[in-house]
């Protein structure tokens, strides 16, 4: 589809569905994304409904649980643009906006206008990744930039020195525990610390507070973990360099920022962990749960993810996501447990979901999450408020596995040419913009 022009005022403020936010034309977002300074764009929508076609420099910010991942995915209060479906977008924005974030803007009428005046959206997951390595596999650049990667078959010191070269050439710093320091504590830009090696490296020891998530995770999955655009990452390294080295020789051509390397040494001082103010919700622990069940005066709604569901509930418990509670509380009797785990716990939905009952107070959480059940959990009767929409990859192996990974290689065949003139991926430009002048390895201080 090619890219037309659009004439409009770009962003305004305003009182947007009851919050002081801001909205975003089309064009407008295409500005921001084209711009000089930090953004960051928000796709709320369930993992399936992203996968059916999404803005490509999108990060996926699930409004199921998007105050415990806003803050690590954007961790400055700057820009943020909530771009995906009109009536989560208004939700996503009040969260937001209640969270701090200084300027937030929904994009107006979604991703139909966007597509409307031109812009592109591609179906899949992991669309960045996918298109760099059909992208490296075609052309002589790429294969440059594929050698480079693959740097850390041998740790000789020729490949020593080749590691400290991809890194040279790709403008990147070295920086000692005193600039990760500076980096880190400057307000007025994002800065992420990715630590890219292996998990026993990580848990022998690391920076406190960075993110683990070795290298080729992180160029595979990009959009998951760097969205602020623009923004600065620091990579943590071993002395000899050579994941960092695999890293940048891709993460280059996928990010539009400065990227730095620190050789972990134990020195660097913990990095901040933002997390937002959580509220005080009514709980209850796993025996006051069991006898509530037994009294049969209880609703249990289950919000862990499908698959933790589906191997094991509370019995009698419904599966719901967040954007369903609206219409599902209502028909329930009270009061009502919801249920979380280590990766959902449900204290904001809870005081969410509180206020959508007149703030009765009929709304608890299960103190402690599932595990702290002391019943037998079950896989019969599984109930679910709606389908399952959180699955966006492969199905368990067999006919329909075999399937759609040869779906899945057809598109990623077909990548490149769908994005034909697009300039979010045109890897050919020259590592989306960013500089790959020489500037030449700073020394790591003690």
């Amino acid at each position: 589809m090619p890219t037309t022009t659009v004439r409009d005022t770009g962003t305004h403020t305003g009182t947007h569905t009851g919050t002081h936010v801001g909205t975003v034309t089309p064009a407008g977002l295409r500005r921001l994304l084209d711009g000089d300074e930090e953004v960051a764009v928000l796709d709320v929508r369930d993992p399936v409904a992203r996968a059916a076609g999404h803005l490509v420099r999108s990060a996926p910010a699930p409004l199921h649980d998007l105050e415990r991942r806003a803050r690590g995915l954007v961790p400055r209060l700057g820009t943020v643009v909530v771009a995906s479906d009109p009536a989560l977008d208004d939700h996503a924005a009040a969260i937001l906006a209640g969270l701090g974030y200084e300027r937030v803007h929904v994009l107006e009428g979604g991703l139909d206008a966007w597509r409307a005046c031109g812009g592109r959206t591609y179906a899949g997951t992991h669309v960045l990744g996918t298109a760099l390595g059909e992208w490296i596999g075609t052309t002589s650049a790429g294969a440059d930039a594929d050698a480079d990667a693959d740097a850390d078959a041998d740790a000789d010191d020729d490949v020593r020195a080749r590691a400290r070269q991809t890194l040279e050439a790709a403008g990147v710093e070295l920086v000692d525990a005193a600039g990760l320091a500076r980096l880190v504590a400057d307000p007025t830009r994002t800065t992420y610390v990715v630590d890219v090696r292996d998990l026993a490296e990580h848990a022998a020891g690391h920076v406190p507070g960075s993110l683990h998530v070795p290298g080729d995770r992180l160029v595979r999955a990009v959009e998951e973990h760097l969205a602020v655009r623009r923004a600065h990452v620091v990579i943590v390294d071993d002395a000899d360099l050579l994941r960092s080295a695999a890293t940048v020789a891709r993460l280059r051509h996928l990010h539009d920022g400065p990227v730095h390397v620190h050789v972990h040494d134990g020195a660097a001082a913990p990095v901040p962990v933002p997390v937002p103010d959580v509220p005080v919700v009514d709980a209850v622990t796993g025996h006051e749960l069991a006898a509530m069940l037994r009294a049969r005066v209880v609703s249990v709604v289950d919000l862990r993810s499908s698959a933790a569901y589906a191997a094991g509930h509370v019995g009698g418990s419904v599966h719901a996501r967040r954007e369903q509670l609206p219409s599902l509380l209502p028909g329930l009797s009270s009061p009502v447990v919801l249920v979380g785990d280590d990766d959902l716990v449900p204290d904001f939905i809870a005081a969410e979901a509180d206020r959508l009952l007149g703030g009765r107070g009929d709304v608890h959480i299960l103190e402690g999450g599932i595990d702290a059940f002391p019943g037998n959990l079950t896989t019969a009767d599984p109930s679910y408020a709606g389908p399952v929409v959180d699955r966006a990859g492969p199905p368990p192996s067999g006919p329909e596995g075999d399937a759609w990974h040869r779906a899945r290689a057809a598109w990623a065949a077909g990548l490149l040419a769908a994005a034909a003139g697009d300039p979010d991926l045109d890897f050919d430009a020259g590592a989306l913009g960013q500089s790959t002048s020489i500037r030449g390895l700073q020394p790591v201080r003690p």
